[in-house]
């Protein structure tokens, strides 16, 4: 069966043509980005506790759709035992490493997954406590993008029992 040459050429032209748009569009979401984070670290336990208000910083890598980011959040808090008491303070850093994916648009959604490490120090008059912990992180979001800048709202699971709600202002260069 013979094919007509200008039903292979038409396609074939077209792809031709879209390529160097298509290539365009991934490349105007490539390159370097920073930005800035706030929220506020839900910690789940079986104790009253103040929960941290969180500030951290973003610095990340786009390729296309996919990125590469590293997370630094610290915050402070402080807990009060099940059974009364005085309450304790208590300060946390989270330190991250993310593969992120952002869906197409101004408007678009946010998956990341990665891994976490956690260091928690409980500043006492004799010695600091301190403790850490490394895991796996994960979270979802919404967001919305600009020419420059993206404002990104996301729920993370730093562990078992914390979860950070936070929104972050991103510029990419």
């Amino acid at each position: 069966m013979k094919t007509p040459l200008r039903s292979v050429l038409a396609p074939a032209l077209a792809l031709a043509v879209s390529l160097p748009t298509f290539a365009d569009t991934a490349s105007a979401d490539s390159g370097p980005y920073i930005g800035a984070k706030l929220g506020r670290l839900d910690i789940d336990i079986g104790a009253d506790v103040e929960d941290p208000s969180m500030k951290g910083f973003i610095l990340g890598y786009n390729f296309g759709s996919w990125a590469v980011e590293l997370e630094r959040n610290s915050g402070d808090g402080s807990i009060t035992p099940p059974f009364g008491g005085s309450s304790i303070d208590f300060d946390i850093d989270t330190t991250a490493a993310y593969l992120a994916y952002r869906s197409a648009g101004d408007a678009y959604f946010k998956f990341k997954a990665g891994w976490l490490e956690e260091e928690i120090e409980v500043p006492d008059e004799d010695e600091d406590i301190k403790e850490s912990d490394t895991g796996f992180s994960a979270g979802i979001g919404v967001g919305f993008r600009g020419e420059i800048f993206r404002l990104e709202l996301e729920v993370t699971r730093v562990e078992e029992d914390a979860i950070l709600l936070g929104v972050g202002l991103m510029a990419q260069f």
